[in-house]
């Protein structure tokens, strides 16, 4: 059992990555301020230690993604199509794990959707996002608080530094896979967060 393959959007240096895993050994190597620790800080905060505390900060967002979201406020897009909403505003993680007729499946029986035996790829993925009704929520009361405080020179990074929280929600859900195509399928899932399901168990320390 292996990761094959992770995805990441909109977090910190990673505005849009990609990496594939080799089976033995994998070495991420890079000059500083390319990405590295951000890459093994999304790890931590979706599926680690941090994992269970709702970690991500307004730091961990992505300069041209904090960019986009003030610009979204401000311009009025009440009626924005709900697709390009959802599939844009947050922080994504994907983690492909592949498996074999070896593998002790009990670990991840709980995270399978498909009992396809020609299909031996488990999808996860974990967001830190608004929906539709939680940004338009969010811009009312963004245009509310900028009446109030119109003298303040930098009033939506304020705004939102202090109501991201209230707005943004976590999700982490196994989602369908089509081996044949390689591709997901985001309308069948299991929701790992109603499911209880725990992906990071700290090791015990004798």
């Amino acid at each position: 059992m292996k990761i094959t393959k992770m995805r990441v959007e909109n977090f910190r240096l990673l505005k849009s990555f990609e990496l594939d895993l080799e089976k033995e050994l994998s070495l991420v190597i890079g000059k500083n301020n390319c990405g590295k620790t951000s890459l093994l800080s999304i790890l931590d905060k979706f599926i680690g230690s941090k994992a269970g505390s709702n970690a991500i900060t307004l730091d961990d967002f992505n300069i041209d993604f904090q960019k986009e979201l003030k610009g979204l406020l401000e311009s009025g897009m009440e009626e924005a199509d709900e697709t390009y909403l959802n599939s844009t505003l947050g922080i994504s993680l994907f983690i492909f794990i592949e498996y074999d007729k070896s593998d002790n499946l009990s670990n991840i029986s709980r995270l399978m959707l498909d009992l396809d035996p020609n299909n031996n790829i488990i999808a996860l993925k974990f967001e830190y996002k608004l929906s539709t009704e939680d940004f338009r929520k969010m811009r009312l009361e963004y245009i509310e608080y900028k009446d109030n405080y119109k003298l303040s020179p930098d009033h939506i990074s304020e705004f939102m530094k202090a109501n991201y929280r209230r707005f943004f929600r976590l999700y982490k859900r196994s989602i369908g896979f089509d081996v044949k195509t390689s591709t997901v399928n985001e309308n069948e899932y299991i929701d790992l967060v109603k499911e209880k399901i725990v992906l990071y168990r700290p090791q015990l320390r004798s």
